[in-house]
């Protein structure tokens, strides 16, 4: 039990530095990459989020028995936040390590359809449980 409250208060100790670190390396990295080339991987990732989304209203169409999905907006919001958050990071990664620009733009088409996949995964139970509960 003390080593748990041991790495909390270990975890709670690098917030400060953490916060202070964020902003930092949030504007060399905007800094130092083109406008066109954010535009591109924007462009990239919505297209891989477009594409997890009419692949999912697609199974749906294809299949009556599956259950009508639930607040379609919120899942399709849901999905974008995850494409267009898997693509950047992919992109920051692939220009850290230096891919080739060609191999970076496929990589960041197929992260970000991939986690709209995983977040549309989640959202199947997770959403349909708290919608359930609104109005």
């Amino acid at each position: 039990m003390r080593y748990v409250a041991a790495i909390k208060l270990f975890l709670f100790m690098l917030w400060p530095a953490s916060i202070y670190a964020a902003p930092l390396v949030i504007e060399q990295s905007f800094d130092s990459v083109p406008g066109v080339a954010w535009m591109v991987v924007a462009a990239l990732s919505t297209l891989g989020g477009v594409t997890a989304f009419m692949h999912k209203l697609t199974q749906r169409l294809e299949n009556p028995d599956l259950p009508a999905p639930k607040r379609l907006w919120l899942q399709w919001f849901a999905q974008m936040l995850c494409s267009w958050f898997a693509g950047s990071i992919v992109f920051l990664l692939g220009l850290h390590w230096e891919w080739p620009l060609f191999l970076l733009a496929a990589i960041v088409a197929i992260s970000s359809f991939g986690g709209a996949k995983v977040i549309q995964a989640l959202s199947d139970n997770v959403i349909s449980k708290i919608t359930d509960k609104l109005p």
